[in-house]
């Protein structure tokens, strides 16, 4: 499998979204997993980094929303916590054992506790659904500000443990 279809591969949170894609996040993530099976390594780093990268962007724009420095935009506040959504699904499946590599801002642990690991991306998919369902009847930034401060935590909470500082 080559580079470019691993990337679309890892693209498919952010193609979705934006899209408006009805897929279901199960149907997804099995997806995701067969086309990260058998391939190499800086492959599956790539998209890994496009995965997060895509949703930092995400988490940036809804924080201007959120902080009143953009005006509030219910239906792209929508489209944005459904890609953190999906994105907060394939976490798991983005770091297979042996992806462990110099360049990569994974900290060891992510390999060493699996299951603690596992438990925090569950967690940020959890407040993800709930930062979601906030943006449904939204009319506002407040109505999102809760929900999406939980997500924004879920993620420093990964990022300390488990992701090399800056």
């Amino acid at each position: 499998m080559n580079v470019t279809r691993l990337a679309l591969a890892g693209a498919l949170g952010l193609s979705a979204a934006v899209a408006g894609a009805a897929a279901p996040a199960v149907a997804q993530q099995e997806i995701l997993e067969k086309e990260l099976r058998g391939l190499d390594v800086v492959a599956v780093l790539h998209a890994r980094e496009d995965t997060m990268k895509g949703m930092k962007r995400a988490m940036s724009e809804l924080a201007k929303m959120v902080e009143e420095e953009a005006p509030f935009d219910a239906v792209k506040a929508a489209q944005l916590a459904e890609l953190i959504e999906r994105n907060t699904r394939e976490i798991p499946v983005l770091f297979p054992e042996g992806t462990q590599i110099r360049g990569s801002n994974a900290l060891d642990a992510v390999w060493e506790e699996p299951e603690a690991f596992a438990a925090l991306a569950e967690e940020a998919t959890g407040k993800a659904v709930a930062l979601k369902a906030a943006t449904d009847p939204a009319s506002t930034a407040d109505d999102i500000s809760a929900a999406f401060k939980e997500v924004a935590l879920s993620c420093r909470a990964c990022h300390k443990d488990y992701k090399k500082p800056f």
